[in-house]
């Protein structure tokens, strides 16, 4: 599933992105694990140090509607807002 982090270039942002990374799945409401087939980390610079072919990286601001909108979809499973 898609998993999409608001402040994906912050301390709390790029810790819980590599713990999914590393874990490979999260549990979902109904308490089974999901695979983490994707993971947006989005922020207002570029997040480094990442290489996994799961992770995209997208620069934008939280306040601007049309940059949130275009990378979260129906296939986005959760969001984490930590900006």
């Amino acid at each position: 599933m898609k998993y999409f982090i608001t402040g994906g270039a912050g301390f709390l942002g790029r810790r819980l992105a590599k713990r999914l990374l590393q874990n490979g799945t999260l549990k979902n409401a109904e308490g089974e694990s999901v695979e983490v087939s994707k993971l947006v980390l989005f922020d207002t610079v570029p997040c480094q140090g990442f290489s996994d072919p799961r992770v995209e990286i997208v620069v934008g601001d939280v306040s601007d509607a049309a940059a949130i909108g275009s990378v979260i979809d129906a296939y986005t499973t959760s969001v984490f807002h930590l900006a």
